[in-house]
């Protein structure tokens, strides 16, 4: 950007110099909007790489139309350039409005509210990341440089199409003063370069589609691998379900709220950018037609209307600004209740996903009847809430349409009086009905891209609630105060530990405690006394509470619940996990399988399927354990994690346990009484006056047999 202030204050100075020798080739304000230019190009480096892009492309048009100044002011074009490049001498008035629209896309890019929302894309398009492009993989890119090459590259094409449009207004009053004047020469000729003109506009604007695809997929795929990322870190996936409401439904914000932000935020600033350019271009046109159609007699009204220069351009503005007030005032409630109606589809679909991960156990309990009724609840939910958006749709549609509708007869109505009376020509009429069309579309924009708004205002303040709750998650993790740390000794060990529920309530205390390698225990102790909170709190996870654990250094510890997570995708992977196959020796797994009572699933290692439903708990849980026999770590903590199994089997288990873990400490907790005689410690969480438990040590004697 600092490059390009710098060309554009070279072209501005040669247009002053242009001016001097010829005054009337450059007016002073073209020279005022280059200086103008060069400075908001020059701070435009500081603003959101997005809508740098968008600036650039208006300070590379000022350019070029700085070069046309330049060269028509000293004598034009050669001789022997063609005749359509004599046609393109600059306007005066669309270098200004470059210049306009220059400034106000660096102010609005200073803007909280732009921040807040285009702002999102800034990790995409100032990426580094090292990528490369299909057709060219020998080129050394980086993911943002792609996508900034690709936004260039529309905004490009953006002008060109726009060029076109000038070029088929001036076409249509060429073509109907054919018709008027009886040429069918002229006639047949127009049409030969209607042809012309429409192959320009398929090829520019498939390209123009193209690009801006490929610039989707790659900014999707790279925000949402960012989000997803940052859930995963740090344990926030786990954290973020505390937060609240802020943070409901991480997978659709990651999914459909990050499609919708990408898809809107590329047609709404596509579809600005180039009405924009046309507003530019067809201002200036309606200007010079309004001079047409000026009533001299017979209609008081339209005498002195017609007679304000310009006076269709400042008709489009009011007409576009009391449509725009207006449908704002009837469509502001939109945004929250786009909100509302995808919140409550989301809840919806997770609740049907749930619904199907648990099928089985509502089989088994006979609970399809309030499953039923809960999933009605939640559909009358996004029923209702969709209606509510549907209602202000509808009057938001309604007089969006008759806005339009009206647009089609308005400038008819405000030239034929002067077309009557014998001003103008039937080509006039029609080209400044289709610059008015084009002038009102530029002024309402904003109306006809209202609903569009509503929805990415929506998509927007879920993924910026999404990343609020990431953050608070991770300031959770940042100044949690159970403190966890690895020591220099062999024990592990716990010091003043206070556990607490989400709603602040302390549920366990341990003052003191010490576990040592190789003693093997089990904790015992009633339902909701803390024990999987305590398992928890060492594992490093549990962010409520104070104290501090302090663990081996350099010691590898594993935890299995009891209920057993199993990813999507094979059977293999399935027992590898949280490692990869690869890493896993083949002849290891099955002989373990094998050992744990798996063996009949050897077959099916490579077979893909929701196994969390395949399988049942028993099996769940032993291929838990075959990871753990596979992964062979220091500290084992088996939260009631072989419960589903017979207590034939879960002896079985905890003698493979001991057999091919011996370095391994085991720490347990469990209810069964069979499962003391595998642990040489046992503690039991006992309570205080206050309902508080606390982890004391049982003596063998008091053991139970």
């Amino acid at each position: 950007m600092i490059l390009l202030s710098v060309v554009v204050a070279a072209l501005t100075a040669g247009m002053a110099a242009t001016h001097v020798a010829s005054p009337e080739a450059v007016p002073q304000y073209v020279i005022w909007s280059g200086v103008v230019m060069a400075l908001a190009t020059w701070r435009a480096a500081g603003i959101i790489t997005y809508m740098r892009m968008f600036v650039a492309g208006y300070a590379v048009a000022f350019s070029a139309f700085a070069v046309g100044f330049i060269v028509f002011g000293n004598g034009g074009l050669p001789d022997w350039t063609p005749g359509w490049m004599q046609t393109l001498q600059p306007r005066p008035f669309l270098a200004l409005a470059f210049t306009v629209f220059a400034v106000a896309a660096t102010l609005m890019a200073r803007l909280p509210l732009i921040r807040e929302t285009i702002g999102l894309s800034e990790h995409y398009f100032s990426s580094r990341d090292p990528s490369r492009l299909r057709y060219l993989p020998g080129l050394g890119l980086t993911e943002g440089g792609i996508g900034r090459a690709f936004l260039i590259g529309i905004i490009l094409m953006n002008f060109v199409q726009t060029y076109l449009l000038i070029l088929f207004n001036t076409w249509q009053g060429a073509l109907f003063d054919s018709f008027q004047n009886m040429n069918e020469a002229a006639f047949w000729l127009l049409i030969t370069t209607f042809l012309f003109l429409a192959g320009q506009w398929v090829v520019f604007a498939v390209i123009e589609y193209l690009l801006g695809q490929y610039m989707l997929i790659r900014w999707r795929r790279h925000m949402s691998r960012e989000y997803v990322a940052d859930w995963l870190e740090d344990e926030r996936h786990y954290r973020i379900q505390f937060i609240g409401e802020i943070a409901d439904n991480p997978d659709q914000r990651i999914s459909e709220d990050i499609r919708t932000y990408v898809t809107n935020t590329y047609s709404i600033s596509s579809s600005l950018f180039s009405t924009f350019l046309s507003l530019a271009a067809f201002v200036q046109l309606l200007w010079d037609l309004s001079g047409r159609f000026r009533v001299e007699a017979g209609h008081p009204f339209l005498e002195w209307l017609t007679a304000v220069p310009g006076f269709l351009v400042w008709v489009c503005l009011a007409y576009a600004a009391f449509a725009t007030v207006v449908g704002h005032l009837i469509g502001r409630p939109l945004i929250q209740k786009n909100y509302n109606k995808e919140r409550t589809e989301a809840d919806f679909r997770f609740g049907m996903a749930r619904m199907r991960e648990f099928s089985e156990q509502v089989a088994l309990l006979r609970g399809e009847k309030a499953e039923r009724n809960s999933l009605y609840d939640k559909y009358d939910r996004q029923v209702e809430a969709t209606y509510s958006l549907v209602r202000t749709t509808r009057d938001l549609r309604v007089f969006s349409f008759s806005i339009s509708q009206m647009t089609d007869v308005l400038p008819y109505v405000l030239v034929a009086p002067a077309y009557f009376a014998g001003v103008g020509s039937l080509g006039g009429l029609q080209q400044t009905a289709g610059a008015f069309s084009r002038v009102q579309s530029g002024f309402s924009i904003f109306l006809d891209l209202y609903e569009t708004l509503a929805l990415y205002k929506a998509a927007v303040n879920r993924i910026n609630g999404f990343r609020a709750a990431l953050v608070q998650a991770s300031a959770t993790a940042g100044t949690r105060t159970i403190a966890v740390e690895a020591g220099a000794g062999a024990d592990l060990s716990v010091r003043d530990l206070a556990l607490r529920l989400p709603d602040g309530r302390t549920i366990a205390r341990v003052p003191e405690l010490d576990l040592a390698p190789g003693q093997s225990t089990i904790l015992t102790g009633p339902s909701g006394s803390g024990k999987s909170t305590l398992f928890r709190a060492i594992a490093g996870i549990w962010p409520f509470g104070d104290g501090r654990v302090v663990s081996p250094k350099g010691e590898h510890a594993m935890l299995l619940p009891q209920r057993a997570y199993l990813p999507l995708g094979t059977l293999r992977g399935a027992l590898a996990y949280p490692a990869t196959p690869d890493n896993v020796d083949e002849a290891a797994m099955t002989d373990t399988m094998r050992a744990v009572g798996l063996g009949h699933l050897i077959p099916r290692l490579d077979e893909s399927g929701l196994w969390s439903q395949a399988l049942s708990g028993g099996e769940q849980q032993r291929v838990a354990v075959v990871r753990a026999l596979l992964a062979r770590p220091d500290w084992l903590f088996l939260d009631e994690a072989t419960a589903a199994l017979d207590e034939s089997m879960e002896e079985d288990v905890y003698r493979l346990l001991r057999e091919r873990l011996p370095d391994t400490t085991i720490v347990s907790i469990g209810h069964r009484s069979t499962l003391l005689a595998f642990h040489e410690r046992h503690l039991d969480m006992e309570p205080d006056a206050e309902g508080v438990f606390t982890p004391d040590d049982v003596p063998p004697a008091a053991a139970p047999a």
